[in-house]
């Protein structure tokens, strides 16, 4: 089977290339399977010329995969004839990346403070994929983790893993705290954060009002691990063509 994976520089999409040549795909620029980086947004179409080189084709019968696709992409794929299958919709390739992110929030943490996890004070902001796998890495290493929420439902959970867990809409005094990470994707921090203390955004969206003494740390699997966030993608894409035959 033939397939078009168009990297655009992303380290991720280079290793996906070898792991399906590995599998015995031949890659091909014409080929009617076609890999696009993520995020596959408007921006993404501006600053991409394979983009406009896609527009000039036929894509009737095209499968077209990409990762965050956005509406208008989606649909602009879609009138020309295209099906779009988003891989980062695929629950196994959200679960691998929250890991993946968690690893490296953890070693960014490590790089930007004279603070080690044991015994540290640390705040995250969500429970979500992200703010679970962190939790419990966090309580593994030693770390007293407070959690913030919005649905109570999620004391219990957060409790039983052995953290605090308080309301997202009454924080405690940041001051307390050695490491806050935030996983939510809209303002839930609005105090200024204190300069000894290390503040990481994984979200999509700004968590933070004040960004001052914020460490933005965005898309970190394909930064960190690359070739592990290749083989999540990898495997996600075999399943979706599986799938097809």
């Amino acid at each position: 089977m033939k397939v078009s994976v168009f990297d655009g520089g992303d380290m991720r999409f280079i290793y996906l290339k070898k792991l399906l040549q590995d599998d015995g795909f031949e890659i091909d620029d014409k080929a009617e399977n076609i890999i696009l980086p993520l995020p596959l947004n408007e921006s993404a179409f501006r600053q991409f010329d394979f983009f406009s080189k896609l527009c000039n084709r036929d894509l009737n019968g095209t499968k077209i995969f990409g990762g965050c696709v956005c509406e208008a992409i989606r649909d602009h794929f879609e009138k020309l004839g295209a099906d779009v299958y988003d891989y980062m919709q695929s629950e196994s390739v959200l679960r691998f990346n929250a890991s993946l992110t968690v690893e490296a929030a953890l070693c960014i943490g490590t790089e930007k403070s004279d603070c080690g996890y044991i015994g540290s004070h640390c705040l995250i902001t969500g429970f979500g994929r992200i703010g679970m796998r962190l939790c419990s890495a966090l309580r593994s290493l030693g770390a007293n983790v407070t959690v913030a929420v919005r649905n109570f439902d999620k004391f219990p959970i957060i409790e039983s893993a052995g953290a605090i867990a308080c309301d997202i809409n009454k924080l405690p005094s940041l001051n307390e705290f050695d490491f806050i990470f935030n996983t939510v994707p809209s303002v839930v921090i609005t105090e200024t954060i204190p300069s000894e203390c290390t503040a990481i955004e994984l979200a999509s969206k700004d968590g933070f009002a004040n960004m001052q003494n914020v460490i933005l740390a965005r898309g970190l699997p394909g930064k960190y691990s690359p070739l592990s966030a290749a083989k999540a993608i990898h495997i996600s894409v075999l399943d979706y063509l599986k799938g097809e035959d």
